[in-house]
């Protein structure tokens, strides 16, 4: 097994690159006057785009909460989600300065409905996960690290 500096298994660094990327990259949408410019502007994206405007904020936190609950997860997932609870404020209390941006109520309920969305995600996947490893080491004792 590999590792990197101080430890740290390979794979947690790329999720670690994943979720400051993905995290840098939303809070350039976030806090754009016109997001859409930094998403594209063919109209194939702009028809999928608009299918998804009622959903964005809850799908990008979702997001946004699996790359960090998977990328720290050596950490509690409390605090983390309540981190990520504290970044929706403040992006969202944000774009009250960033015309013609406005701060929305829904938006912030849909950021923390998207956070417990994300919370549930990541549990389902790391049971699965959990799941496949034991089968795997049934199955195929000899493959099991």
């Amino acid at each position: 097994m590999s590792t990197a500096p101080f430890g740290v298994r390979w794979q947690t660094l790329a999720l670690r690159f994943l979720f400051f990327g993905y995290f840098a990259y939303l809070t350039l949408l976030l806090l754009a006057p016109n997001p859409y410019r930094l998403v594209g502007s063919s109209a194939g994206i702009l028809v999928f785009l608009s299918l998804l405007y009622p959903f964005a904020h809850g799908i990008s936190f979702a997001l946004l909460t699996v790359f960090a609950l998977w990328a720290f997860r050596a950490l509690p997932p409390v605090p983390i989600c309540g981190g990520l609870s504290g970044y929706a404020a403040v992006t969202e209390s944000l774009q009250m300065f960033i015309p013609p941006r406005t701060a929305e109520g829904l938006d912030f309920l849909q950021d923390l409905a998207g956070i417990a969305v994300g919370m549930l995600c990541s549990w389902m996947l790391a049971a699965g996960w959990k799941m496949l490893r034991k089968i795997k080491a049934e199955v195929c004792p000899e493959m099991t690290s």
